[in-house]
């Protein structure tokens, strides 16, 4: 009979630690090793910046797709008179010394000189205003030049109006400020801000923000003045909303913006930077922080940039000049200020000055910095000693001072330009010429749009293909030709695709609604389910329902009756609801008579959540809205308006709705919906309770809030049904997919899934009898941080706690946040408690609080319950602390201080659990019993219930149990196993059996708690303990029987010896995924024309006249054998990705994978004695052509046999890992005793162990470098200090170094400190990696149980 077994899992986003264990906990050998051991794997990749290259090789496809039409169009008028004329221009680039030249003219023309047309058009703009307003016959080559130009820029599409409009661009400034007060006032209606709008400041604004004669700086004070005028006597809010105008200004005059002040947004003081930028590069940094907005401030900064981009568009096109006429006046700019430059420096006697302020002017024309600022703040420093003494000085230094100084004709700023702008032009240009050309006035054979874009041309400049059809090709299509899964468009009929017969060729709604499909993600909780829109009616009914039921007024939950008055009256009235709105509620419906206090929000002045659909659509739809059978078509308006930003398939999507009239669809038509919440429709309304009523539906009967609600029994076991039925119909990798997870976690849940089915298939096909699991906790979203301690209690302090905080104790935190403190657990609770004790009520002195005369007291005593949370601690005496001891505090104190607490936490100083903590009594413990043990034990994050629902249908007989993440971090700490990172990676192993040891530990100790940690176990029977803290009895009890049994749950003297046992393993099984790279072909950096070390551009570009990259991107590696003078050798190649391709060409023509891989790799071979390319020879055989990154070796390097990884045909990876005993382990700590001695003890170690194993770093002679510098590590100071701004590296820092420099893994580390001249970890081999004869590759399972053993020779 088999014998049954249990698997251990802690799960990371680049780790899986497994272990194999028999019932009771115990290590099992399976294959003959001890099973366990971790995969390490690559990080899941975010498909952001996939996506952005992505999108940029569309979008430059596209252009080329259209240029090419242009060209077609041209290409007969134009070769009737030059028929070399688009040869010359496509080989324009490559230099008269490359053999590819064949003696073709570098010349535009055939008939006449650059020279002539460039004195005649000095740039392109000269001959597009030409082409417009001289009435003569053009050059069809000077036409087709200028067109060109305008296909290739044509600007962006955020404005509507047709072309005809846009000769001069108008400039509206009314209308959008008022938007934007109407925002600022939604988001904080204590704002209560009046912009200054009356129609003769609106033009006084406008006349402002397009002067050209008054400086930046002055137009932004005039702008304050102009627009806000204090309209109240508070000066705390009177600053606050000079700081909102005074950032608007900024954002208006192209200032770097605080766009957090702007839109009314708290962040942590860390992130502040990332939320400061000029309106002119908001493209690059606003995706940064968008994602940490709420929806209306996301409404309020788009606004701000479309208001920016208005008046930068009215600046760059003064009202009566064309395009061409504005850019032409910048030209003459620039050669009359580049003039006034030379004459200044003709001025100067000084040879390094001349050449400085040549240099200058040098680096913003072609050097590193061509920004017009850098140029600008470069020339002032210079210019700064003749001030006042050179008059060239002071008249270059007023033109910097209004921003008028040497402007280029390509910046920023010309993204600002509409396409309308350049067809306007083109439009002219072909009304002027087609007299001449007739063909240019080709009408346009698309009829529909005829109005807007008459020409055939126009279509080039105007037509946009659509967002939601994606590529222009079908996912059938594209998967047969790159295998790629990126397309979904949906063809009406075949043959190519123009912008004249877009609509006859492809279908755009059904594209649309495979886009939708597409774009969607699925809920947080029901697999496969898409979630609804953010501003869905129906998830903005839950949001505020939600929100109301976390709100107590007085203390007091709110009951359903008065909660559903107050949503009828206030939310479905108002766009916003604030908490003083609530309170006037209250008071005006007799509730109260005096203003209630209002908690449970997570905004100290405002819900988060509000009814703004329903308010939108109330003015458009009034009786659709009153009509339930009309609410699934108005659902659907709203998902087409978060999914379409184009207004033309969003009107054809809403002819579908037949009651709505042409106004109501016109009117609708101008809405924009953004987001897409984490629910679906299902969950909230299909889920049904024992009572009949659905998650939505209680949240409007009942107090309940979401949480509490989807917790249920009845509730989780319908989830966990409809999960198991997806997964068990759609296959858990497409499972996987769907999760509602990052892609992080999903790579890491594969990973799982790999590592399982090794160990069922090692033991004999058997499931696991038990699978527990612990998943790492992550860093949060990433690029989002928390807010920092020190803004939270700011806030505080700034609202509801400003008429309890006494005065010292707020300029004390005034001080220690301008000093930029560190914000310690002390100090923290200094702040939240007023600077009093809360067991006492005196005075804290804030100088003593690193002294003995302060604790940190658990409120709950840790022998009840383990909590380290802010909400369970109190800074007080030493004498206070011992006087409570193992009591709660009012059977400690008393009741004397129970109005103190409740104060506090009235005024947001505390919470109401930490006030529960302090007032609870030995006869409360039931009551928060559950609480208690959930907090413990329960592991509450979604993606462990996805994982475990996953492995509950993959193993449907095995028990799935959670361990939180806590509990063996507590292990840990509670028994002194150290978890150093740094060091190996052996910590995923012994996790993952501290989960296993401590998942069996809670099922046999409490085995009527199994509902709490068991995945589908339910109950509704209450729990009965005394005690909460879970590791307490581990701590003091030497011996620990199951109930009612003599089974032995834990033996602290054996366990702990076992553990220490098998925490000084000195192997363990570790495996690293091998992968190949694909996507990006070529590193970023191009180097200059000579590098020989580049790598061409495109082929036949030599780096020697055009430069190259500076590097290629390995998709994998080949092995190659080479015959030698007396045997022969294997060269490890590279595979390029960009090279993919060809291999795949070549093995459609019949080549089988060695003999492409051959083709490819021939010039990278190496023959003969001096290691020549064997680019002409072939004395050369591919015996391996597929070797991924990350596969592992065995081969004698310098003598010694290593296993070892590849990364690269240059680079080794180490896969030796560092052993330290476990009493090394334990000194190896900050900020100790006798830390010198210590630290020494722990290097000695560590060479002792580099000299014995790590024969690797015979390389570059680190093994003899770092024994060596011993004398040099025992001069450093224990720990890194800094002294009068100077940085000593200590002992602990450098150790760490050396870890990460021998870690298994790709780090390199600068030693120079202990005297090592090359970075640890440097193992290359720059003339290429050979193997020798004897050399193995070893194919290794996920977890590393079944090995397979090649030898190269064998092959």
């Amino acid at each position: 009979m088999k014998k049954k077994y249990a698997v251990g899992l802690d799960i990371g986003t680049s780790s899986v630690g497994w272990t194999v264990t028999d019932l009771n906990g115990r290590l099992m050998r399976v294959k003959g090793k001890v099973a366990i051991g971790a995969r390490l794997f690559k990080e899941g990749e975010a498909a952001a910046d996939r996506r952005g290259f992505r999108t940029t090789r569309r979008r430059l496809n596209r252009v080329k797709w259209r240029l090419r039409l242009l060209r077609e169009i041209f290409d007969q008028p134009i070769s009737a008179v030059d028929p070399g004329f688009f040869t010359r221009r496509k080989y324009s680039n490559i230099s008269p010394r490359d053999p590819q030249n064949k003696g073709l003219e570098k010349t535009l023309f055939n008939d006449r000189t650059d020279h002539d047309f460039y004195h005649d058009y000095p740039t392109i703009y000269h001959l597009r205003q030409a082409l417009m307003t001289e009435h003569r016959k053009f050059d069809v080559r000077e036409l087709y030049l200028a067109i060109h130009h305008i296909v290739k820029y044509r600007g962006n599409f955020l404005r509507s109006g047709s072309a005809s409009e846009y000769r001069s661009v108008p400039l509206e400034i009314g209308p959008k400020l008022k938007t934007i007060n109407q925002l600022l006032n939604e988001i904080d209606p204590e704002l209560n801000l009046e912009l200054i709008l009356d129609e003769a400041s609106v033009a006084e604004q406008k006349r402002v923000l397009l002067a050209k004669d008054v400086n930046g700086s002055d137009r932004k004070k005039q702008l304050i003045g102009l627009l806000y005028q204090a309209n109240t006597a508070d000066k705390k809010l009177k600053k606050r909303q000079k700081a909102v105008v005074t950032e608007l200004a900024n954002a208006l005059v192209d200032f770097k913006t605080k766009v957090d002040v702007l839109t009314l947004t708290d962040v942590d003081q860390e992130v502040k930077k990332e939320w400061a930028f000029e309106m002119g590069n908001s493209q690059d940094s606003l995706p940064t922080i968008e994602g940490e907005m709420s929806s209306q401030a996301s409404e309020l900064i788009e606004t701000v940039i479309a208001l920016y981009n208005g008046v930068n568009l009215a600046r760059l096109i003064p009202e009566g000049m064309s395009f061409s006429q504005s850019m032409i006046a910048r030209y003459n700019q620039h050669a009359t200020d580049l003039e006034l430059l030379k004459k200044y420096i003709d001025t100067q006697d000084d040879v390094e000055r001349r050449h400085a302020l040549r240099e200058t002017y040098d680096q913003y024309i072609s050097g590193k910095d061509k920004t017009q600022a850098g140029f600008l703040d470069r020339l002032k420093k210079l210019l700064k000693p003749d001030l006042k003494k050179n008059q060239l000085a002071d008249q270059i230094q007023a033109e910097i001072d209004l921003g008028t100084y040497m402007p280029k004709l390509r910046t920023s700023q010309n993204g600002s330009i509409p396409y309308q702008v350049h067809q306007n032009e083109l439009d002219r240009i072909i009304a002027n010429q087609k007299q001449y050309y007739p063909w240019l006035g080709t009408e346009n054979p698309n009829v529909k749009r005829r109005g807007k874009f008459p020409y055939k041309l126009d279509e080039l400049v105007g037509f946009r293909v659509p967002y939601y059809t994606g590529p222009l090709i079908t996912t059938k299509d594209q998967q047969a030709t790159s295998n790629a899964k990126f397309a979904w468009m949906v063809r009406k009929g075949a043959g190519e695709i123009t912008p004249w017969n877009f609509d006859d060729k492809v279908d755009r709604e059904q594209s649309a609604v495979e886009f939708i499909k597409r774009l969607t993600t699925t809920d947080t909780y029901l697999i496969g389910e898409d979630v609804l829109p953010q501003q869905s009616l129906l998830y903005q009914r839950f949001m505020v329902l939600n929100e109301l039921n976390n709100v107590k007024v007085d203390g007091d939950v709110l009951p359903p009756k008065l909660k559903q008055s107050i949503f009828e009256q206030l939310f479905m009235k108002k766009r916003t609801v604030s908490i003083k709105d609530l309170q006037n509620y209250l008071r005006a419906t007799g509730q109260y008579d005096e203003s209630p206090e209002i908690t449970g929000l997570a905004d100290l002045k405002k819900f988060n959540s509000a009814l703004t659909t329903y308010n939108d659509l109330i003015k458009i739809l009034p009786e659709a809205l009153a009509d339930q059978t009309k609410r699934a078509d108005i659902e659907k308006i709203i998902l087409w308006s978060t999914a379409f930003e184009d207004t033309a398939i969003f009107k054809t999507a809403l002819e579908r709705i037949d009651w709505l009239t042409a106004e109501q669809r016109h009117r609708l038509s101008q809405i924009r919906y953004r987001g897409w919440g984490r629910l679906s429709q299902k969950l909230l309304t299909e889920l049904k309770d024992d009572s009949g009523r659905s998650i939505i539906q209680s949240l409007w009967d009942t107090p309940n809030n979401f949480i509490w609600l989807v917790n249920r029994e009845e509730i989780k076991q319908q989830i966990q049904t409809a999960n198991a039925a997806d997964i068990t119909n759609t296959g858990y990798s497409q499972v996987i997919d769907e999760f509602y997870t990052s892609p992080q976690n999903k790579k890491a849940i594969r990973q799982v899934m790999r590592v399982l089915e090794d160990i069922k298939q090692a033991m004999g096909g058997q499931e696991p009898e038990r699978i527990f699991i612990e998943f790492a906790r992550g860093g949060g979203k990433a690029g989002q941080r928390t807010v920092s301690r020190s803004r939270q209690i700011e806030t505080i302090y700034e609202n509801l706690a400003k008429e309890i905080v006494d005065e010292n104790v707020k300029d004390e935190l005034k001080t220690k946040i301008k000093d930029k403190a560190a914000f310690t657990e002390k100090l923290t609770l200094y702040f939240l408690q007023n600077g009093r004790d809360l067991y006492s009520n005196q005075p804290i002195n804030i100088n003593d609080l690193d002294k003995v005369d302060y604790h940190v007291d658990h409120i709950l005593p840790q022998s009840f319950i383990k909590d380290d949370s802010l909400d369970n601690k109190v800074l007080t005496t030493l004498d206070n602390n011992e006087t409570k001891g193992d009591q709660f505090p009012l059977a400690a104190f008393g009741e004397q201080y129970k109005y103190y607490w409740e104060k506090l936490k009235s005024f947001g100083l505390i919470t109401q659990r930490k006030l529960n903590h302090l007032e609870m009594k030995p006869g409360d413990i039931d009551k928060y019993a559950s609480g208690f043990v959930n907090r413990q034990l329960v592991e509450t994050r979604q993606v462990i219930k996805l994982v475990a629902g996953l492995l509950a249908n993959q193993y449907p007989d095995t028990t799935i149990v959670s361990v939180k993440a806590g509990l063996t971090h507590q292990f840990r700490q509670t028994f002194n196993f150290p978890k150093n990172r740094d060091i190996n990676d052996y910590h995923h192993a012994f996790d993952a059996y501290l989960t296993a040891f401590l998942g069996t530990y809670l099922m046999k100790r409490y085995p009527s708690m199994e509902r709490l940690f068991v995945y589908g176990k339910f109950s509704k029977s209450k729990l009965k303990l005394r005690s909460f803290n879970f590791m307490k009895p581990l701590e003091n009890k030497d011996v620990i029987y199951a109930p009612g049994t003599d089974d032995v749950a834990w033996h602290k003297h054996n366990d702990l010896q076992m553990l220490a046992k098998i925490y000084d393993f000195k192997r363990i099984l570790v495996t690293r995924a091998a992968y190949e790279n694909h996507g990006a072909l070529f590193n970023q950096t191009i180097y200059k024309a000579g590098r020989k070390d580049a790598v061409p551009k495109k082929q036949k570009l030599t780096t020697e006249l055009y430069g190259g990259y500076s590097g290629v991107t390995t998709s994998y590696m080949a092995i190659v054998k080479v015959s030698t003078k007396d045997s022969f050798e294997f060269q490890v190649v590279k595979v390029a990705a960009w090279k993919l391709e060809t291999i795949r060409q070549l093995r459609e023509r019949g080549l089988t994978e060695k003999q492409a891989v051959a083709e490819v790799v021939k010039p990278l071979v190496k023959i003969g004695k001096k290691k020549k390319s064997s680019e002409t020879k072939s004395g050369f055989e591919v015996v391996l052509p597929h070797v991924k990154i990350n596969q592992v070796f065995k081969d004698a390097i310098k003598g010694n046999a290593h296993r070892f990884a590849l990364t690269s045909d240059q680079y080794y990876l180490n896969l030796q890992q560092l052993y330290l005993p476990l009493k090394v382990q334990r000194v190896f700590k900050k900020y100790q005793k006798q830390a010198d001695e210590k630290m020494t003890v722990v290097f000695d170690e560590t060479i002792k162990q580099i000299n014995r194993y790590f024969t690797l770093y015979d390389i570059n002679q680190y093994r003899k470098k770092l024994a060596a510098g011993r004398g040099k590590f025992l001069q450093l100071p224990p720990y890194t200090r800094v002294e009068d701004k100077k940085t000593t590296v200590g002992k602990y820092d450098v150790l760490v170094d050396i870890f990460n420099g021998i870690h298994a893994n790709a780090a390199r580390k600068d030693l120079k400190i202990i005297g090592l001249s090359t970075p640890l970890g440097l193992l290359q081999r720059s003339s290429g990696i050979t193997l020798t004869a004897d050399a193995e590759i070893i194919y290794q399972s996920p977890t590393g149980l079944f090995e397979r053993v090649v030898r190269l020779r064998d092959l």
